[in-house]
């Protein structure tokens, strides 16, 4: 059965010239698990379209004409709590959606892109994340614990933002009710290197998880299973390439502490270093 069916849809509005009509007899149908894309040029009415759908069409403009049926409910003829439900599900199916696919566009330019590695200001970069994340944190009700100092190292910032908006989405997503996120770092004893991390204290991960963490697509048991299997195996791409490693502990009942280790030197990024799991 269909998800979505728009027959006919036509919307107006009323200026001073008369009547623009901005959807002009549109008709589709995307059913479960399909994708549909609008094309046109710049004006042709795609997020007119988008708009009548969702209801989101304010005066001088209407929906003049159409229907339009969400799930086997008939947009307009169904309460507005349903409706509302019914809506923020799909929102939520988009997002998961668009989430994947910048994640395999990310995974795609780690792979081919070729990029300088230099000193990187941490304060901004974690400020970035943070404020990327600010919509997850404050649904999760989470906290976030920042060092008064960060040590130098180097990479490319764009790519290390990512990173760290990774771990710190994970440890919102699975540290427990009202989560407390510690971020952290310091140079290694080495002096070549620093490490960074994320630690939450939630549930921690199982035992049975730990071989594969770090591989893309692993399907995790009991506390980590509802992201899609791409995040940590692009951190870890990500990393290695910048000459780094990553890695992570979980003792049993005391959290996570998610982990990536960055040269405190510049690093030709065409040969990464290896990584360690543990």
């Amino acid at each position: 059965k269909p998800t979505l069916v728009v027959e006919g849809l036509k919307t107006e509005f009323t200026t001073r010239g008369g009547i623009a009509r901005a959807v002009d007899d549109v008709s589709f149908t995307v059913g479960r698990g399909e994708i549909m894309g609008l094309v046109g040029e710049s004006g042709s009415g795609k997020s007119m379209t988008g708009y009548s759908i969702m209801g989101l069409i304010d005066p001088p403009g209407q929906v003049v004409g159409g229907r339009i049926e969400l799930t086997g409910m008939m947009v307009g003829e169904v309460d507005e709590p349903t409706l509302r439900q019914h809506l923020a599900q799909a929102r939520k199916a988009a997002r998961r959606l668009n989430d994947i696919i910048e994640e395999l566009l990310l995974l795609a330019g780690v792979r081919h892109q070729t990029v300088a590695s230099v000193p990187l200001n941490s304060d901004t970069i974690v400020a970035e994340a943070t404020d990327r994340l600010e919509y997850l944190l404050k649904q999760h009700n989470a906290s976030v614990r920042l060092p008064k100092t960060w040590p130098p190292a180097h990479g490319y910032a764009p790519w290390v933002v990512e990173v760290w908006v990774n771990l710190i989405s994970n440890a919102a997503k699975y540290g427990g009710t009202q989560p407390v996120i510690t971020l952290g770092g310091a140079t290694n004893p080495d002096g070549a290197s620093t490490r960074f991390w994320v630690q939450d204290e939630g549930l921690g991960v199982s035992p049975a998880d730990h071989p594969h963490i770090f591989v893309p697509f692993s399907k995790l048991s009991q506390n980590r299973t509802n992201g899609h299997g791409l995040g940590l195996s692009i951190v870890r791409r990500i990393i290695e390439k910048l000459g780094g490693q990553v890695g992570f502990s979980s003792p049993p009942g005391a959290g996570a502490r998610f982990w990536f280790e960055l040269p405190n030197h510049h690093h030709d990024p065409l040969t990464p270093a290896s990584s360690a799991s543990q």
